[in-house]
């Protein structure tokens, strides 16, 4: 029954627990983890089978010095795990199910967001915070000035588009603008995980003012 709960998890876990015994941890390590990879680009895999090949990928790259590797795999989780108490970020990842438990290996992400992320999240709302605000005085100054409305009336008009663009940008397009950042270091992961990653990304990402980006499995539709 667990199995089909999180298909691959228990396996992973198998291949965890084996390397630990094993002299030539990194060869027979990868091996096996590199075949599960495999079979899950192209299954339908659950949010603690997803988390739990990114935190043994992390412990690999840990070992092999591969910083920005790390760095990739521990951003993806928390990501994961955000999409997990917010329903409206799992639309980025495909074919992961969301409905079950999370493992009691994954709390730490759920209690504690990684300053990774928040770092990441943190500069592109400074930026755009710059241009909504700018935005905002832009406004004001033509309602006031150019169409002569009241200065309460401005205020309040000005005050509704800025609060709803904010409120646009951050349910709808940083997530897809820090995944973009992230994905510059794809090509950092070993290729089955880059293959993986390309096959969990969802085929339109949303950005400012209504555009999309396909990925690559719509452009050859």
């Amino acid at each position: 029954m667990a199995n089909s709960i999180d298909p691959y998890y228990f396996s992973l876990c198998r291949i965890e627990q084996e390397a630990e015994h094993e002299i030539s941890f990194l060869s027979s390590f990868s091996l096996k983890l590199d075949v599960l990879t495999q079979a899950m680009s192209y299954d339908r895999i659950s949010d603690n089978d997803y988390l739990k090949l990114l935190q043994m990928n992390f412990y690999k790259y840990d070992k092999m010095d591969r910083k920005k590797a790390k760095r990739y795999c521990l951003i993806k989780m928390q990501m994961l795990v955000d999409a997990k108490k917010h329903p409206y970020k799992r639309g980025r990842f495909k074919e992961v199910n969301f409905n079950n438990p999370l493992r009691g290996d994954f709390h730490s992400f759920s209690e504690r967001r990684s300053s990774l992320l928040q770092g990441i999240e943190a500069a592109k709302i400074k930026r755009f915070l710059w241009f909504d605000v700018a935005l905002y005085v832009l406004l004001l100054s033509l309602f006031v000035y150019g169409l002569h409305f009241s200065i309460f009336g401005s205020v309040l008009l000005s005050l509704m588009f800025f609060a709803s663009l904010y409120a646009y940008f951050y349910f709808r397009v940083l997530d897809e603008q820090v995944a973009d950042e992230l994905e510059r270091d794809l090509d950092l992961l070993d290729p089955l995980m880059q293959e993986l990653e390309v096959s969990r990304k969802n085929s339109a990402a949303v950005h400012l003012f209504g555009k999309t980006k396909k990925g690559p499995e719509s452009s050859n539709l």
